[in-house]
């Protein structure tokens, strides 16, 4: 599976942005909604099991929190515009999903996304303990950068899911950290020409184990998570790490330059605001 996202972000599938990821915020009224979810959960949350994977790092013992469908899909269509203006293409919505509540300890490994489904994404940051500490998001730039990201409540961390390594190798330590993980492809994008043309690309000596190299860092490389043991925190290139954090303004965006852009927000078609309604109410 590694060999094979690998595959899919080097080889096959095409840059829609500049550095692959960004930061912009969220609408004021879709962070409201979420936070009452997660005071909830907080204290009502059962123990994720769906989205917990072994080969993606020591989550620990996560709580999840379900947004329902109805709201997942309103959410996504809100959002919609502001993925489509960053990536410069027309979006189906794949899935908003959470809220997840990560707890002390917890870690998440360096991986790529879903090839079929997770091309333009971002995480909705919803809230953290105001006592623990800061606990970065790992993202590798298209220009070559590891970055370090700070998100606070109500950031929006876009990035291409399925192309950029990204992660919290770091270990988090405080009580609770909780996000929405939203996912979008492009209208005309194929899951299935994309699966073959991977399979296709993957010569038979894919498994054969090469002889290290001096001076190259050896990878663990488990399912789609990828680890460097021999390194701090399992990630060599956090050494050299930039770090990042807002605030950044409703409808602009900071980019891997340093710039803050508008998105332009008004050049994408909306049929027109779409309602975040409570489950009682749809």
């Amino acid at each position: 599976n590694g060999f094979m996202v690998s595959v899919h972000s080097a080889v096959l599938c095409q840059n829609f942005t500049e550095y692959g990821w960004a930061l912009t915020k969220a609408p004021q009224d879709v962070l409201d909604m979420l936070r009452w979810d997660l005071h909830l959960g907080i204290v009502n949350g059962n123990p994720e099991k769906e989205g917990i994977d072994d080969e993606e790092g020591d989550m620990g013992d996560p709580l999840f929190v379900d947004i329902g469908y109805h709201r997942s899909r309103a959410i996504l269509e809100r959002l919609k515009p502001i993925h489509s203006a960053w990536a410069g293409v027309d979006l189906e919505g794949t899935r908003a999903y959470g809220l997840r509540i990560y707890r002390d300890g917890a870690t998440l490994d360096m991986h790529q996304d879903q090839t079929a489904t997770h091309i333009i994404s971002s995480i909705l940051h919803v809230g953290h303990d105001p006592m623990g500490d800061p606990w970065p998001l790992v993202i590798e730039g298209f220009d070559g950068t590891t970055n370090e990201v700070y998100l606070e409540p109500g950031d929006l961390l876009l990035y291409e899911s399925s192309k950029c390594l990204h992660g919290r190798p770091k270990k988090f330590n405080g009580a609770w950290y909780s996000s929405l993980f939203i996912h979008y492809h492009p209208t005309w994008w194929d899951a299935k020409q994309v699966a073959d043309d991977i399979v296709h690309r993957i010569p038979p000596s894919w498994h054969e184990v090469k002889p290290r190299t001096d001076g190259v860092d050896p990878v663990i490389v488990r399912g789609t998570s990828f680890r460097e043991p021999e390194c701090e925190h399992d990630w060599c290139a956090l050494k050299g790490a930039r770090q990042w954090k807002g605030p950044v303004e409703e409808g602009t965006f900071l980019s891997g330059s340093g710039e803050i852009k508008d998105l332009h927000l008004d050049r994408v078609p909306v049929q027109g605001p779409v309602p975040i309604k409570g489950e009682d109410e749809l």
